[in-house]
């Protein structure tokens, strides 16, 4: 018999995700999307790429949007994140799709107002490939594109809602051309970097479905000091 794998993350005293320790688990990455994202309470939020649904649920403490929709194709990480919804009391409030991103079909009628998006970061020939397929997925586009991706993201946003999505730093031209293509005009961009001797790591970007050609590019964001001690700004963000 398999053992249990199951891992209970507490996120603070009142809120628990639950995670495989054989799978992909959320990181930095899922902290600093929720924290770039921005939404109100009427909202309807889309998740997508949503894995155990670590930006979804931040997105819930922070901002307490009115539903959070829920797409990953592996049905393992769906089930982990309907029991953390379970467990955290707000499943009402939630919907689950475990779909590819291409198949997602969604009720007549409804309309995101945001969309949150963590996609894998490696493109098909770059990056360290896994032999853990679950982890191979997650971090590869062997079963992704960033066109379907986009082109879904528009069909599905109302006019004038937004999409946040973080990628690695080498991608960032490719992203913005994209999104552009897509009439997902981006609006705001932030350069995020391990420590600030070092490149750029990650990015963190905003598109308007039909916005105005118009970018603020944002002040940057540095994990580490030279010491190798957390920044303050960092250190805030991971406060739920």
């Amino acid at each position: 018999m398999e053992p249990n794998r199951e891992i209970a993350s507490k996120i603070n005293d009142s809120f628990t995700v639950f995670q495989r320790d054989d799978s992909f688990k959320f990181g930095t990455d899922a902290v600093l999307l929720s924290r770039f994202a921005r939404m109100g309470k009427k909202d309807v939020l889309f998740d997508i790429c949503s894995g155990t649904g670590a930006v979804g649920f931040f997105c819930q403490l922070l901002y307490a949007p009115k539903e959070i929709h829920f797409v990953e194709i592996d049905p393992v990480m769906v089930e982990l994140s309907q029991k953390s919804a379970d467990f955290n009391g707000i499943f009402e409030k939630c919907r689950f799709y475990a779909t590819d991103i291409k198949d997602l079909c969604v009720p007549e009628g409804m309309m995101a107002d945001v969309i949150t998006v963590n996609p894998p970061y490696f493109f098909e020939k770059s990056g360290k490939v896994s032999q853990n397929e679950n982890l191979k997925n997650a971090r590869h586009t062997w079963h992704f594109s960033h066109s379907i991706l986009f082109e879904k993201a528009y069909r599905l946003l109302r006019d004038g809602g937004k999409l946040f999505l973080i990628q690695r730093a080498h991608n960032l031209a490719e992203i913005l051309a994209k999104l552009r293509e897509h009439r997902l005009e981006p609006k705001r961009l932030r350069l995020v970097y391990g420590n600030p001797k070092k490149d750029a790591n990650l990015f963190l970007v905003e598109a308007v479905k039909n916005g105005g050609v118009w970018m603020d590019c944002l002040p940057p964001l540095i994990l580490y000091n030279e010491n190798g001690e957390m920044t303050e700004e960092f250190r805030r963000m991971q406060e739920f």
